[in-house]
């Protein structure tokens, strides 16, 4: 089967034509030399979601997948996790953070694949009403399930610093952004 890879060429966002804001990722794999359309890839449950396929990432056969999770909007504070089968991509997992995490806001804003690990960054939860430093949350892949492992933060983080908004991961190594850090000088965390 044609080898799908992380170009910004092989993997780009479109808006699905029945399902108006809510988003879909359009797959392109090259044969002969020649990109041709691999199909949509979409959510099983697309009742509140907008904006999916806004953020991306993808590692071998799995494609991982943020929306725009914004609370007036009461989307599902969910990334999406696709298994390539064959020539088709199906739906392997729904990851969000527990229960206890209370995630508000933007979760998915951000997000990373690699191997059997997967990053979501949420730059801004919110929880009653106060505005909280950002965070990433670490996902493995154990036994055919993903599960949630970590809630990343910067320990001397300050209060909606943009912590999240960018992240980046390669095997079990994270690194994750703030942008608006000291002043908008912006940090790396490793």
């Amino acid at each position: 089967p044609p080898l799908y890879s992380s170009a910004a060429s092989d993997v780009y966002t479109s808006q699905a034509p029945d399902r108006p804001g809510a988003g879909a990722v359009a797959m392109y794999h090259r044969e002969e030399g020649i990109w041709v359309s691999a199909g949509l890839v979409m959510p099983d449950v697309t009742s509140g979601v907008f904006g999916f396929g806004r953020r991306l990432s993808l590692s071998g056969d799995r494609l991982l997948v943020g929306a725009l999770n914004l609370p007036d909007e009461n989307g599902p504070l969910e990334a999406w996790v696709f298994k390539r089968e064959g020539s088709e991509w199906v739906q392997e997992a729904i990851l969000a953070a527990g229960e206890e995490e209370l995630v508000h806001d933007n979760f998915g804003i951000a997000v990373a694949i690699s191997g059997s690990f997967a990053v979501v960054g949420s730059s801004m939860p919110y929880t009653d009403q106060l505005l909280l430093p950002g965070a990433a949350y670490l996902f493995e892949l154990v036994g055919g399930e993903w599960s949630f492992v970590a809630k990343l933060t910067a320990a001397e983080g300050g209060k909606a610093e943009g912590f999240g908004e960018a992240l980046s991961m390669d095997g079990g190594r994270v690194v994750v952004g703030a942008w608006s850090k000291d002043n908008k000088q912006g940090a790396v965390y490793t």
